[in-house]
């Protein structure tokens, strides 16, 4: 007892000692944690030198040289070649010159214009068409192919018309057909005749072609066997049915429809028919007397076996027996044989599926080779193109404008007493943001026209004269096409992607159309609001109107706009838009985005509810048209103004150039195809209602200017957009229009400038703001008297601390107001507001 307790003990404290000793695993673990500890962390483990394949090559070239597979092993001397490909613009002027990169004097602006307007260099690999997973050189070509017919389609169809209660018939197709005599003069139908054609099967499943005069006389001439069919196309495009007769003598019998379309459903049902017979016939060969008793003994289980001998079909309605006489005699050797299917190739419909095209342009090899036969691959083009982007294009064409007056009494005729001037663009209603520029029309007669001449005066009217052929127009367009008054066709692209400009197209994108007249102290416009015109008050305005075109001819004033859904039409909202635009009056000072935004949001119900005053009987047309095709149009004119590919129309041609809006949002400019460097300015508003210097600011015009480093005084340069104007499309300064007696103004108009390569920290905006005198326009004053009061300056530097001003794309800059323009005004820093500073702010 007392042994078997010590040895049970002894047991115990070795299971205790056990218990406390580490295990092998655990021991692992800390031999791996004390080696890993004496390691430098920074230290990163050693890279493999790569292979140097020239030593290789150079250290065994001997022994590659006489290898069997050397092929395998080295490249072709003549596999690696480079091609020059001379990007093609958009635009038949390049849109960078040596003039721009000699102008460049910033490093970026200096490479990407050399990057990007130089040759590209490409490499090309003479071989490649032998790579891939098949060779494209031996591929089968097989172009006569015909439409598939399943015998499962067959089967079914018949099956159905056996439900339906339908007889099939032994008559494949009948019909008029005209029938040629000659079958060697298949472009002469003079001489062809009338015929009624049946083509029928036989008892023994033949096809069988009977010729009769009509429908209900029988032939005179035994039917002819059918053996082939061919649908062939004569030197006149008229496609005939061209039948081969099974008979010793191999005739050919010709026939045509009036309608082409026929003859294939003709074409196809015969070789149906054919084809069946072919089958029939080599199962009725395949029939020995072994193989026939077998077929007969399998009973009806055997007919479903082969589609086409199904016994589905052979009873209908009445319990009448319906198999045709064409059905074959023994399913079970018909079900034996392989169908009676055209096999092709299948890879052979697939030639070109990676082909891989070589670029245009000279080749050089990059490797020098002194002989041995070259492979020169198809001589393929690859275009490049640069307007792969996904975008939605279509025209707007200004038509006219309806606000029209009754001048006399006698005649009932309208007419359009004063000149008006139109400005079109796109507005996302949505987002409460312009999507394209805008897009100038004259409206104007040329008698209304003369009006605004006077205004000019006759020193800007000889300053307007030609000095020189190559001042006329821009970018070797002339100026006659440039301010060509039917050109009233504006073509807009827009992206649909997401974070770009349109996620997808939607209902509130508007084209919204505005229309201003001339200053003048008519701000009512009652004439126009009355639905029935008095003679009386309308020849009180035109007088009025004459004597203000004469001295405030050059100012404007927001009259009246309209608005009409893009993409109603396109989204399938079932009602289709008229191309009558309703004109609305302008309202005092809600000339805003955010004010048409709101006027836009519920455009239909604002209209009903009387907040938008309509103008009685004003509206304008325009003609929208999404399915345009750049084709119709074959004088483009870029936002540049640049003539687009193809321009092919003579410079004395009569056909009105179509003008593309440039799209506004974040839009994808990659690859960089052509130089786009324009500057969009709008005015927004001017708080002036508490400053005490001028307290008679109340006709308040804003005048933009561009001044650069090279200009003298406060002129600036011609780099504002005017396609009007003359002897060239651009001018020195921009004027928004004027708003009647308004202390705090908000503007509505676009200033677009072209600017140069490489700005200074100089070069900026200045905006003058000047009182016009409306009241005393029309009165007699002497000649020192002056129409315009200057009433304060700002300035906006683009170029500062060595980049620009403007950070993006968008953005709105609050300027204050100097009362005037002193010497050096540019290094002028504000240290804060004084009691004459007030702001203007400024979105670009």
């Amino acid at each position: 007892m007392f042994e078997a307790d010590l040895e049970l003990r002894q047991q115990l404290l070795r299971f205790t000692a056990a218990v406390g000793k580490p295990g092998q695993a655990r021991e692992a673990r800390e031999a791996v944690r004390t080696v890993m500890s004496t390691v430098n962390p920074t230290r990163k483990a050693p890279l493999a030198n790569p292979l140097d394949y020239e030593k290789f090559i150079g250290e065994k070239s001997a022994q590659l040289e006489n290898d069997t597979h050397r092929e395998l092993l080295l490249f072709p001397r003549d596999d690696i070649a480079e091609t020059i490909v001379v990007p093609e613009e958009r635009t038949v002027t390049p849109s960078v010159d040596e003039r721009h990169k000699i102008d460049a004097r910033w490093l970026l602006a200096q490479e990407a214009l050399e990057l990007y307007s130089a040759p590209q260099h490409m490499i090309t690999f003479s071989y490649s068409r032998f790579a891939g997973d098949y060779p494209t050189d031996s591929q089968e070509q097989d172009l006569d192919l015909q439409h598939p017919v399943y015998e499962s389609d067959i089967a079914l169809e018949e099956e159905k018309m056996a439900l339906e209660g339908q007889v099939l018939s032994d008559v494949i197709r009948e019909g008029y057909l005209l029938v040629v005599p000659d079958a060697g003069l298949l472009d002469n139908f003079k001489s062809a005749k009338k015929r009624y054609c049946v083509f029928r099967r036989d008892p023994e499943g033949k096809v069988m072609l009977d010729v009769r005069k009509s429908q209900t006389v029988g032939s005179s001439h035994p039917p002819t066997v059918v053996q082939q069919v061919a649908l062939k196309e004569t030197k006149k495009n008229k496609n005939v049915l061209e039948v081969s007769s099974a008979s010793a003598d191999r005739r050919t019998l010709v026939l045509t429809a009036d309608v082409d379309g026929d003859l294939k459903d003709w074409r196809d049902e015969i070789d149906r028919a054919i084809a069946m017979s072919r089958r029939e016939d080599t199962a009725s060969v395949s029939s020995a007397p072994g193989v026939s008793g077998i077929a007969n003994g399998l009973g009806p289980d055997t007919e479903s076996v082969a589609s086409e001998d199904s016994g589905s079909g052979a009873s209908c309605a009445g319990g009448r027996e319906t198999t045709p006489s064409w059905r074959g005699r023994n399913a079970a050797a018909k079900a034996l044989q392989p169908p009676a299917v055209t096999r092709r190739n299948l890879f052979a419909l697939y030639a070109d599926l990676d082909r891989l095209n070589e670029p245009r342009g000279e080749r050089s090899s990059l490797i020098a080779t002194t002989g041995g036969p070259t492979c020169n691959a198809d001589e393929r083009s690859v275009r490049i193109d640069t307007n792969e982007k996904p975008v939605v294009k279509f025209v707007v064409e200004f038509v006219k404008l309806e606000l029209r007056l009754p001048v006399s009494n006698t005649n009932v005729q309208q007419v359009l007493i004063e000149p008006f001037f139109v400005r079109i663009f796109l507005f996302d209603a949505r987002a409460g943001r312009r999507l394209s520029e805008e897009f100038r029309v004259n409206p104007n007669s040329d008698e209304l026209d003369g009006m605004l001449k006077m205004a000019d005066g006759p020193s800007r009217r000889n300053g307007n004269e030609r000095s020189s052929l190559e001042e006329d127009g821009a970018n070797g367009i002339s100026q006659r096409i440039l301010s060509d008054k039917r050109a009233t066709k504006a073509f807009f692209s827009l992206l649909f992607l997401s974070f770009r400009i349109l996620a997808e197209p939607h209902r509130d994108v508007y084209v919204v159309v505005r229309v201003e007249r001339v200053l003048s102290p008519d701000t009512s416009a009652d004439v126009y609001m009355k639905s029935s015109g008095d003679v009386k008050n309308t020849t009180k305005l035109q007088k009025m109107i004459t004597q203000a075109c004469a001295r405030l001819g050059a100012y404007r004033t927001p009259f009246a706009w309209a608005a009409r859904a893009v993409f109603q039409d396109m989204l399938g909202c079932g009602v289709k838009l008229p191309d009558e635009m309703q004109l609305f009056r302008c309202e005092g000072n809600k000339l805003s985005d955010s004010d048409l935004q709101k006027s836009l949001t519920d455009f239909s119900r604002n209209e009903k509810s009387g907040k938008l005053t309509p103008i009685s009987g004003a509206n304008v047309v325009l003609n929208l048209d999404i399915s345009a095709k750049l084709s119709e149009f074959p004088m483009r004119i870029s936002p540049s103004l640049m003539p687009v590919r193809p321009w092919d129309v003579p410079s004395d041609s009569c056909v009105s150039p179509c003008f593309e809006l440039q799209s506004f949002g974040d839009a994808v400019v990659e690859p960089y195809s052509s130089l786009i460097n324009l500057l969009y300015v709008y005015p927004l508003s001017l708080k002036y209602d508490s400053q005490k210097t001028f307290t008679k600011a109340r006709n308040i015009a804003c005048t933009v200017k561009f001044i650069t480093a090279a200009t003298r005084g406060n002129d600036g340069i011609k780099a504002i957009y005017d396609r009007f104007a003359a002897p060239i499309p651009f001018v020195q300064s921009a004027r928004c229009a004027v708003q009647h007696h308004e202390h705090n103004p908000t503007f509505s108009d676009e200033i677009k400038i072209q600017l140069p390569v490489s700005l200074d920290y100089t070069d900026h905006l200045l905006f003058s703001f000047t009182h016009i005198s409306v009241a005393g326009a029309t009165a007699v004053k002497l000649p020192s008297e002056s129409l315009e009061t200057p009433i304060g300056y700002a300035w906006l530097r683009l170029f500062k601390n060595d980049r620009l001003v403007i950070e993006n794309d968008e953005q709105e800059i609050s300027l204050p107001i100097s009362v005037d323009l002193p010497p050096g005004y540019i290094n002028y820093q504000s240290f804060g507001l004084g009691k004459d500073v007030r702001h203007v702010v400024l979105v670009v």
